[in-house]
């Protein structure tokens, strides 16, 4: 069994207890019964395990193996351009990305906030949210009571996402809670810089000043701070994106997960091997 996420039994507006406490009987069985449980993070495993109460010998049998992605080829200059026209791109614009769910976890209005202050401040930006979800007409509303039309734009869920990030400039995220978002680690491999809340899912892999830049959860003013300054600085999306993209390749490639898996695989068999009649 794999677990993603590490607030798996809190749905914020759609909390039930009773559906919480059925959720959390159902995971202890998966724990009793499973002979490995992966979790996709260091904060995923040890917040499972502080949900769940689980004893040693239980939490011995959670193992971490970090998602993986691939280092996408390079996107020649005249499809970058082609999709950045396609998106309503102005010269000289930069492209802002983000995608994900239209959900409460994803936070995108934060993002709408964020970007009616990018253009009070005057910065030449344009804001893509790629997706879908039950928030996606109260975030549109929002975008035209804003007057953000031209600077916002929601396509919905787009099938060529890896080729728009490679159109991107940078990449960011305002969600309240993560596991390892797959789209982070994509989007670094693309060679975008990051811009993202500081909560543990995402700290683990973005390196403040290094990689991207982290701010304080729930705080578009400070979002809007750390989007304008890499806005400005041409070099510094260069640098960071560049370090995004080595990190992602030397960290988070598929041989070393699969390795991992492997080990975590063998590990399972043998023990079951030892118990089985």
């Amino acid at each position: 069994a794999t677990v993603h996420n590490n607030q798996e039994f809190q749905y914020g507006d759609a909390d039930n207890p009773f559906l919480a406490r059925l959720r959390k009987k159902a995971y202890r069985k998966i724990l009793e019964s499973c002979q490995g449980v992966v979790a996709v993070s260091e904060e995923v495993r040890t917040s499972l395990i502080r949900d769940l109460g689980a004893g040693p010998a239980v939490a011995e049998k959670i193992s971490v193996v970090t998602n993986a992605v691939e280092i996408p080829l390079p996107l020649d200059d005249v499809r970058r351009e082609a999709i950045r026209g396609d998106l309503g791109m102005d010269p000289g614009q930069i492209l802002i990305l983000a995608a994900g769910r239209f959900c409460v976890q994803k936070n995108f209005g934060d993002l709408v906030t964020t970007a009616a202050r990018l253009k009070e401040r005057g910065c030449h930006f344009r804001l893509v949210i790629a997706g879908d979800g039950v928030q996606r007409t109260d975030l549109a509303d929002r975008v035209c009571r804003l007057g953000l039309e031209s600077e916002v734009a929601l396509p919905g869920n787009l099938t060529d996402l890896d080729k728009v990030m490679q159109a991107a400039d940078i990449f960011v995220m305002s969600s309240l809670w993560e596991g390892l978002p797959l789209v982070l680690l994509e989007a670094m491999a693309a060679g975008l810089p990051v811009v993202a809340y500081g909560i543990p899912g995402i700290e683990e892999v973005v390196a403040e000043g290094v990689t991207g830049l982290t701010v304080p959860v729930g705080d578009p003013a400070s979002l809007a701070d750390g989007l304008e300054e890499l806005v400005g600085d041409d070099e510094l999306r260069r640098r960071l994106g560049a370090a995004s993209e080595s990190r992602i390749r030397t960290e988070y490639g598929f041989a070393d997960y699969v390795e991992k898996l492997s080990r975590l695989y063998r590990r399972a068999a043998q023990h079951w091997k030892g118990t089985a009649p």
